[in-house]
């Protein structure tokens, strides 16, 4: 893939674009001014039920829940009447950075949900929400333990339900853990080739 070609997606889940066009207007988020003067900003039509799990899947392979089969963050188990909580196992459909694979294309994957278990990627992989406390979270796997070198506290998600109450508990957290996320985004893209970067 040529390197005067890059693609960068910042997916952000649940956000109304009115809030974020407001706050633009204002000066409150002149970072997301920024990024939209430069590249493209827009109203994206909601996956059908309009839930995270199958919009987050629809956004990264192109298909409709129809297609891919998920339709919220939980499945059934094929021949019983049990569920289990969805994963990049559940669904069969390549990924949009997998198709750019396949063209040469170098990737960097930060933090998008459902990509638990990692699947190889000619690149690096940090896996997002629902990834298991505990778990192997990068592709290769080794760069795992580079990120735990450089950032020890380095979260994958919070649980927020255990904020029962402690809403500026939460606010704190999130806002930590996503100067975490960003400085790895920043050094990542920084410190590897990518053609096509999403987190």
């Amino acid at each position: 893939m040529s390197a005067q070609r890059k693609v960068a997606i910042l997916g952000v889940d649940g956000a109304d674009f009115a809030y974020y066009s407001r706050w633009m207007a204002a000066g409150l988020a002149p970072n997301f001014a920024r990024l939209a003067a430069r590249g493209r900003m827009g109203i994206l039509q909601s996956t059908y039920p309009p839930v995270t799990a199958p919009a987050w899947i629809s956004l990264m392979t192109g298909e409709q829940p129809g297609s891919h089969g998920i339709v919220g963050f939980a499945a059934p188990f094929t021949g019983a009447y049990t569920r289990k909580v969805v994963n990049s196992g559940s669904f069969d459909a390549p990924t949009i950075w997998e198709i750019a694979g396949r063209h040469g294309a170098d990737k960097l994957v930060v933090n998008v949900p459902l990509t638990w278990p990692v699947r190889p990627v000619h690149g690096t992989l940090v896996s997002g929400m629902l990834t298991p406390e505990g778990a192997s979270f990068t592709h290769p796997p080794e760069f795992q333990a580079t990120l735990r070198r450089t950032q020890p506290d380095y979260v994958i998600d919070l649980i927020w339900q255990i904020y029962q109450g402690r809403g500026l508990d939460l606010v704190r957290d999130v806002t930590e853990m996503t100067r975490m996320q960003a400085g790895l985004c920043t050094r990542l893209l920084r410190s590897e080739p990518w053609d096509f970067f999403m987190v």
